[in-house]
């Protein structure tokens, strides 16, 4: 029974990630006589540090007796003074349940969740189109609270909360000691030299993110540790979400690379995916089954020398600005195409394609080519093209973004609409008013009407949407034939000639060939060649896409199987996107029924084959036999069960 390429491969590709090794288990890291990388005090939840600490001298947080990192407080309990989180750091509720504080935006994110952990489960992560945050720690509560440098309101915690999947951090050297600290600054561009020497102020990192602007730190100096440790605290709590960790090394940081991939290694430990360093990108659901939580990621040539980097993670060819001229027609600022004729990797080496912004005032005298914003229309845009991170300044705070005077004349505004649409404009697949709190399969549809004044390759993208069904309707069903090895967007899309209620798509696409399976769209770029398909079918309007959220669904969900005495029988049972988690299988036979059933099939695939045996080396008589193939779906603390009746006729 063959299978797509892409999910027959699943098995080989997690062949080729190693288990890492047992995080480092010393408490303190000191290096030298001031290099503080990490201590085993200050972060959320741990005591606070004390004189005695050495991360004591490295925090800049009010306190003489105890100390904590950034938005914690040193709280007594008993004897001991504890850091804890009284609503500085984490604002938004669990599982973003924001509906009285952020109403508008609960939807989206729910929508978000669905698209990235579960619609885009099976696909390489650097296909998916992953939104995230630009100086994720350049914040008014622990970055800074200058106009000059400044990018977020919101915690890297409340980023996270609010649907944030890919975080970026800058790491400098601390001017007084080689700790490294957290700061936005990039004075190699001629437009921050400019601006830089406008205020008198240094270029070199350690003096500048040291400074003060009017009585505004350009930098809290927050040790890198503890961002990590952020992040590490947030995954603990969400077992199941996968987050990139964007490291921007630059050159003249004067930080020492094989710290930083020390203090990662401690604090992230078992949570890493490691890099064998041939190009080769995971699955979600390949790395829930391996069960790491944090792919890390850094600029440029990387020599720390540590394996469970991506290198080089970002490749300047594939990146851009969206004030680029290229940039609406999927080229990046290199002229190399980022839509479909994209390759996974070159030259062995993974491809990211990347857009972002900068909303700081470090950005005004930047040439035009690199100021550009990401509004709806750019948002859009980059999801449609297929860039895979898309980082936002003021996520979800864009009424926060800087605006006032400039020192020469005239005005800049870089804020933005509140609620900020930018994250439902990341959403490709469902309609904006699609509720999905109730578990519904999805249908891919017709818009009623063609929106106008639209650009006209956005036009069908933003109005063929997926909506929820009940699955008793009859549609026609979405199957996808083999794919490219090198390009795993690349299907055969087919429309089946009949109609049927959602668990017949197996049934009714094997029609179509064994190659052919029951499937979904997982991006942008794949949606739009099955919508082109759709377009051909003048009849449908509708047809069903093998996604149930939430729920997690195996068709078909009878199996009828018949062989001659003697012979052997197989078929296959594709899941539906369920939680984006990992698989276990089992069949138990009924009755006097003999175990008849065996089941290949790979954690990291959403393709089982079950195949008949002759039992115990004897022949099935002629006659009916049954079971039950029971399966289990595990996403961090999340479990769903379904199971698969299987009957087989002997001649």
């Amino acid at each position: 029974m063959k299978r797509f390429d892409l999910f027959a491969s699943a098995a080989v590709a997690l062949a080729f990630f190693a288990t890492p090794d047992t995080a480092m288990a010393q408490p303190t890291m000191v290096r030298g006589n001031f290099s503080v990388l990490w201590d085993s005090c200050g972060g959320e939840d741990q005591p606070a540090c004390t004189p005695a600490s050495p991360a004591y001298r490295v925090l800049r947080t009010p306190g003489v007796a105890a100390k904590c990192d950034f938005t914690l407080d040193a709280v007594l309990e008993g004897a001991t003074w504890i850091c804890r989180d009284k609503g500085r750091r984490q604002s938004v509720p669990d599982q973003a349940s924001s509906q009285t504080k952020y109403p508008i935006a609960y939807n989206t994110f729910v929508q978000q969740a669905d698209q990235y952990n579960r619609i885009s489960a099976d696909l390489p992560l650097n296909y998916v189109p992953i939104i995230g945050t630009h100086n994720s720690y350049s914040n008014v509560h622990d970055g800074g609270n200058n106009a000059l440098n400044v990018d977020q309101m919101l915690t890297i915690t409340d980023q996270l909360q609010m649907g944030a999947r890919h975080i970026r951090l800058d790491p400098v050297a601390r001017n007084d000691n080689d700790t490294p600290i957290l700061c936005h600054i990039s004075p190699t561009s001629e437009g921050t030299k400019k601006l830089l020497a406008a205020f008198n102020l240094p270029s070199e990192p350690r003096d500048f993110c040291a400074l003060s602007v009017d009585g505004k730190p350009l930098s809290y100096q927050r040790p890198f540790f503890y961002a990590v440790r952020e992040l590490k605290k947030w995954l603990q709590k969400h077992p199941g979400e996968v987050v990139i960790l964007r490291m921007n090394i630059i050159p003249f940081a004067a930080v020492n690379k094989g710290d930083l991939a020390d203090v990662i290694e401690h604090e992230l430990g078992d949570m890493l995916v490691k890099d064998p360093k041939n190009g080769t990108i995971p699955t979600l659901r390949q790395i829930r089954s391996m069960k790491k939580q944090v792919l890390v990621m850094t600029s440029g040539n990387y020599s720390g020398g540590s394996d469970y980097v991506f290198v080089p993670a970002l490749n300047p060819y594939w990146t851009n600005s969206t004030s680029n001229p290229m940039y609406p027609y999927c080229m990046s600022s290199m002229a190399h195409p980022v839509g479909l004729p994209r390759q996974m990797k070159e030259g062995g080496l993974a491809i990211w394609p990347e857009v972002g912004e900068d909303r700081s005032v470090s950005m005004i005298f930047e040439s035009a080519e690199n100021r550009g914003m990401l509004g709806i229309a750019e948002t859009e845009t980059a999801v449609y093209c297929g860039y895979t991170l898309i980082g936002f300044d003021f996520f979800h705070s864009m009424q926060y973004g800087s605006k006032g005077p400039l020192p020469f004349g005239g005005q800049y505004d870089f804020s933005g609409p509140s609620p900020d649409p930018r994250p439902q404009a990341a959403i490709w697949s469902w309609n904006a008013s699609e509720t999905l709190r109730d578990q519904r399969p999805a249908v891919l549809a017709k818009p009623a009407q063609q929106l106008p004044n639209l650009p006209l390759y956005l036009t069908d993208y933003r109005t063929y949407r997926w909506q929820s069904s009940d699955e008793t309707q009859a549609f026609p069903f979405a199957c996808a034939g083999p794919a490219s090895a090198d390009n795993p967007r690349a299907y055969e899309w087919r429309i089946t000639p009949t109609a049927a209620g959602f668990s017949s798509g197996e049934t009714e696409c094997q029609k179509l060939g064994t190659h052919f399976h029951f499937w979904r769209p997982m991006s942008s770029i794949e949606n739009q060649r099955l919508i082109d398909v759709l377009k051909r079918e003048a009849s449908v309007n509708k047809v069903w896409l093998n996604h149930y959220t939430g729920r997690t669904t195996a068709s078909p969900s009878v199996v009828n199987l018949t062989q001659p005495a003697g012979g052997s029988s197989c078929a296959s049972i594709v899941m539906s996107s369920g939680l984006g988690g990992v698989y276990r299988f089992w069949f138990v036979p009924s009755g006097n029924s003999p175990q008849f059933l065996t089941v290949t099939s790979s954690d990291s695939s959403p393709i089982v084959t079950v195949a008949t045996v002759p039992t115990l080396g004897e022949r099935l008589p002629p006659g009916v036999y049954s079971g039950t193939l029971n399966i289990e779906e595990r996403a961090g603390d999340q479990i769903n069960k379904t199971t698969v009746l299987v009957t087989l006729r002997v001649n």
